[in-house]
């Protein structure tokens, strides 16, 4: 069941979605700025919503469920955005 306690806030689903594209954003800016994937810790740090690296770790592993990233969770800045391959 969705609450809503205001007009301006958006439901639970829809923060956690929200959430998921800062964590994307943040891959993406990063890997860009620095040439290489970007740890967990300087994408939660590039999150300004998100507080820990655990919370990150979280969003990592929806997003890699839903075929939105790929990496390897144990070694060391292999996070990879994986593209559309379907025209828009």
């Amino acid at each position: 069941m969705d609450y809503y306690y205001d007009e301006d806030r958006k439901t639970r689903e829809e923060q956690v979605e929200e959430k998921e594209q800062a964590v994307l954003d943040a891959i993406e800016k990063l890997t860009e700025r620095m040439s290489y994937s970007p740890s967990v810790g300087e994408i939660t740090s590039a999150c300004q919503s998100i507080k820990s690296k655990s919370t990150t770790h979280a969003y990592l592993k929806r997003l890699q469920r839903k075929g939105f990233i790929d990496w390897e969770p144990h070694s060391m800045r292999t996070i990879k955005i994986i593209k559309s391959s379907s025209a828009d």
